[in-house]
């Protein structure tokens, strides 16, 4: 399975936030996890921003990479995980990667990623940019199934019916990395498959959870 958390509030603090002054009161060039663009921090002054609702939220990120990371699907080496941001920027995640627990060392890691475009380890590459559209990507990914993941999808009443057993063929699910809002219409234009898991809206880290648990069932990884 391939899931991309889509359209991420991942990035640093705009040039046009700096100037304010909570900005300068919190933002210190040579600290990393002060150069994000966190809404628990700067909500106040977002408005000013274009699409504020989308923006400012890299918890989303680290609980989707928490909890995605520690599934036994990922442990099977069975995951591959893509974040995608706001600002059309592509990251693939290592399933080696233990990512840090602590927040603001979170932070820190995602200030670094993002200026050097990639996070390596003594031995190989943990976080790695992709240098093309999320088209591009998915046309490489080549996948048997293409899935979004929406509170506006149909709904699915069994889940785990969605998968196939048969673990040569590669499912691909795009799930939402924003707090609020609907995928823009160049994302929707990638799948028809537009699903959802439950009649309410859920948080972005517990789609992704039941969703791996569903395949994981589906591939009956735990016979």
């Amino acid at each position: 399975m391939i899931i991309i958390l889509a359209e991420t509030g991942l990035e640093l603090i705009p040039d046009e936030l700096k100037p304010e002054k909570i900005t300068k009161k919190n933002y210190d060039p040579n600290y990393y996890p002060s150069m994000i663009l966190d809404n628990a921090i700067y909500h106040p002054i977002m408005n000013k921003l274009p699409n504020a609702g989308k923006r400012g939220r890299p918890d989303i990120v680290h609980q989707f990479l928490l909890n995605s990371l520690g599934s036994p699907l990922n442990k099977k080496g069975l995951l591959q995980l893509y974040i995608h941001t706001i600002n059309n920027k592509i990251f693939k995640i290592n399933p080696r990667l233990r990512i840090l627990r602590n927040y603001e060392r979170f932070k820190g890691l995602i200030a670094k990623l993002l200026i050097e475009r990639n996070i390596k380890s003594e031995r190989e590459t943990l976080i790695s940019e992709y240098f093309g559209s999320l088209k591009d990507l998915i046309i490489e990914i080549n996948p048997y199934e293409k899935f979004l993941l929406s509170s506006k999808g149909k709904l699915t009443k069994n889940p785990i019916t969605l998968f196939s057993s048969d673990l040569t063929k590669k499912i691909l699910v795009l799930i939402g990395g924003f707090q609020k809002g609907m995928f823009n219409e160049d994302i929707l234009s990638l799948s028809n498959n537009l699903i959802c898991l439950y009649n309410e809206s859920l948080d972005s880290w517990i789609i992704a959870s039941r969703i791996i648990t569903f395949y994981e069932l589906a591939i009956e990884l735990y016979e």
